[in-house]
């Protein structure tokens, strides 16, 4: 059985909600609703948090999980890729000996994701030829009635006859909610060192609306606190 890495990723600046990896949301951080959730997932073997910060450490360590390195002050700024994050990760593990064969990423801002949705997307994943998976959830609103504003001019991105179409007929689209992410660990290292890499077919596990909050701002935490 391939071994399975649940990680996650906490710096210790955000400008969005200062502080918000460890600000309790229904009693808990943030952070420790990340492990909590990963550590439920039964195919996750091992829970590993990737920061830059000693409080956010200790945070960890007191919810169960492994901070067996610090994240480089380079790769913990306010431009620094996830996925850059996430290579150094599989590089570290498997510096000091952890061959798993997979990370699954998941997001301490998206609260409301179950150790269900973690087993359910690994499972998605492991039925995908690729070797990527990304969480999304059905956008409210649908690109065909899109536009841009030129001046004072709007202009559609699709033409009159697409945007004809009555919206129940129009095929369901989807966005990223930011939750999960899973990669395969030889893929990742055979990737250049910020992560970038051709990923090739990348599956989807779909998840509802009311799971799919993002916090990044004070607004979205309100909507969280509303949610709960």
């Amino acid at each position: 059985m391939e071994r399975t890495v649940g990680l996650v990723l906490a710096r210790g600046g955000s400008r969005g909600v200062p502080g918000k990896n460890l600000r309790p949301l229904g009693g808990i951080s943030l952070l420790g609703r990340a492990i909590q959730t990963l550590a439920g997932a039964s195919a996750i073997d091992r829970v590993v948090l990737s920061t830059d910060d000693p409080a956010i450490a200790a945070e960890g360590l007191e919810h169960g999980a492994d901070v067996p390195f610090v994240r480089p002050a380079d790769l913990a700024t306010d431009s620094t890729p996830a996925i850059a994050a996430v290579a150094h990760a599989a590089r570290c593990l498997r510096a000091e000996g952890d061959r798993a064969a997979r990370i699954v990423l998941l997001q301490a801002t998206a609260p409301f994701t179950t150790s269900a949705d973690v087993t359910a997307a690994i499972d998605t994943f492991d039925r995908h030829p690729g070797n990527h998976l990304v969480s999304v959830t059905e956008a409210s609103e649908h690109p065909h009635w899109m536009a841009t504003v030129d001046g004072d001019e709007l202009q559609f991105l699709f033409d009159a006859e697409t945007r004809a179409h009555r919206r129940q007929d129009l095929p369901a689209v989807y966005r990223l909610n930011g939750a999960i992410y899973i990669y395969d660990v030889d893929t990742l290292l055979s990737a250049e060192p910020d992560g970038a890499f051709d990923w090739g077919s990348i599956a989807a596990y779909v998840m509802p609306r009311e799971r799919s909050i993002d916090i990044d701002t004070e607004s979205d935490w309100q909507d969280a606190e509303a949610q709960l």
